[in-house]
């Protein structure tokens, strides 16, 4: 999961500024991925600077500039 949602950002497929998927939307894209999963892949995600989470909003795409993930 962390793997594909990170795949988007770097593709650009998820815009710099807007928001990612909702959990539920993401749940219902995986179906057989149980919610835990996908929390910690968003979690992830946003440790890594990749995106920033607004309580009540949503998880937004942060710049790529601000991206801090360490190197596979």
């Amino acid at each position: 999961m962390y793997d594909i949602l990170r795949e988007r950002l770097e593709a650009g497929t998820y815009k710099t500024g807007f928001p990612i998927p909702s959990l539920s939307q993401l749940e219902q894209e995986w179906p057989d991925l149980a919610r835990n999963t996908i929390r910690k892949a968003i979690a992830r995600l946003e440790k890594e600077g990749f995106v920033r989470g607004e309580v009540g909003v949503g998880t937004f795409v942060r710049p790529k500039d601000e991206w801090q993930a360490a190197d596979d």
